[in-house]
């Protein structure tokens, strides 16, 4: 399509994506030229999103690794528009691009989300729709050791008593991408912070394995399917899902399942110790180890005959575009695994009764790219939620 203006500032080059409440574009400062994300809506749309992803990301704003929120306003009385930070491929386009995903890899990826996800919580926000396509590393060989979190358009504000302890409530039906969802979102209780943390520890098992046991589940509907596969999360016992990977694996799931409102603040530092000894183990193993001496994520590496997913592209670099480090390997950007494994002082782990060793109160009793998203009762809560800040919509420049 052709250049079109966006705001005083942007102008739109042409369409990258088709988000689940918007259509993506890719845009340009039309004086510096420097690139930028355009994400719109229509005006009429039923369910209207943006509003409240604008207020989120304002709410966001300043958190390392949340693209920042640079305008929003309404184009040609017809829709409304973000304008945000370009990001780079997101972790579904790399692992095409990697085929697979190493431990090392997992890892890393693991612990920028924990602190991610952490910094959203802490300011008040579950997020509710873990999933691959909804993080992105940043945009040129600058951001590419650098996980982004994005689309926020399912998140909504923790609703807390007065004690400052968030509620549980019933929600309307299944938020967020079935595959990763948590148990808890199956039901439809009201999110937590540790329900976004479980569906973490079923993407990593998704990117170790190269599958689910729920995945490809036939049904005559979404609902029977959604029921099947909250079914079978229940019955697969976790020592089969996480068969043949590190056993912390189980112990991150078992907390986040087990977790409650009544046990206090969740401990995100419990669960970057788990990555931290999968990583002090995986460092250990020589047979394993493969070669240490960079360690990078698996798409520093350029792969052969094949082409980068460039964000910046309509066809998103298909046959067109080249690798941002070119040939050979590098270590900019990257999070080392020792660094993670001696953030705050962490150590070798040992074999006591420790929170979250074998048998421990966190135990759980009983069992342990499809199109399995849904918004269920998100559609009632935007209406309720209207802007974050109370606010009506509004045409703003954002300095």
């Amino acid at each position: 399509m052709s250049r079109h203006p966006v705001g005083p500032s942007w102008e739109i080059c042409h369409k990258i994506a088709q988000g689940s409440f918007g259509k993506v574009y890719m845009g340009i400062n039309a004086i510096t030229k420097d690139p930028v994300a355009v994400k719109m809506e229509p005006l009429d749309v039923r369910h209207p999103q943006l509003d409240i992803e604008a207020d989120i990301y304002m709410g966001l704003r300043g958190a390392f690794g949340v693209p920042k929120l640079l305008w929003h306003g309404h184009v040609d009385k017809k829709f409304d528009a973000i304008v945000i930070d370009l990001l780079g491929p997101d972790l579904d386009q790399l692992l095409t691009y990697c085929d697979t995903f190493s431990l090392k890899t997992v890892l890393l990826i693991a612990d920028q989300l924990i602190d991610r996800l952490k910094t959203v919580h802490k300011l008040g926000f579950v997020y509710r729709d873990i999933k691959p396509q909804n993080f992105a590393i940043g945009y040129g060989a600058d951001g590419m050791g650098t996980v982004h979190i994005m689309d926020f358009g399912l998140a909504k504000r923790l609703l807390s008593n007065a004690d400052g302890r968030p509620r549980r409530k019933k929600s309307g039906g299944l938020v967020g991408t079935a595959r990763y969802a948590s148990i808890s979102a199956h039901r439809g209780d009201h999110a937590t912070c540790a329900n976004d943390l479980e569906s973490v520890g079923y993407m990593m098992m998704y990117w170790l394995r190269g599958a689910l046991p729920w995945s490809g589940l036939k049904a005559r509907n979404s609902v029977e399917k959604y029921e099947k596969i909250m079914r079978k999360k229940l019955s697969v016992p976790l020592k089969e899902l996480c068969k043949g990977h590190p056993d912390e694996m189980i112990e991150f799931i078992q907390y986040c399942r087990a977790y409650t409102n009544e046990q206090g603040p969740l401990d995100y530092e419990f669960l970057r110790r788990l990555i931290s000894q999968m990583a002090l183990a995986w460092t250990d193993d020589d047979e394993q180890g493969g070669d240490l001496s960079r360690d990078t994520f698996d798409w520093f590496e350029p792969q052969v005959d094949k082409s980068w997913p460039d964000t910046s592209l309509p066809n998103l670099g298909d046959g067109t575009s080249v690798h941002p480090l070119g040939t050979g390997s590098t270590a900019q950007g990257s999070a080392l695994l020792s660094t993670i494994a001696a953030r705050a002082g962490w150590s070798r782990p040992q074999s006591s009764g420790s929170r979250g060793s074998k048998g421990s109160k966190y135990a759980v009793r009983g069992g342990g790219g499809e199109q399995e998203s849904s918004r269920g009762g998100s559609q009632g809560d935007a209406r309720r939620m209207g802007s974050i800040d109370g606010g009506k919509r509004r045409l703003c420049q954002i300095l």
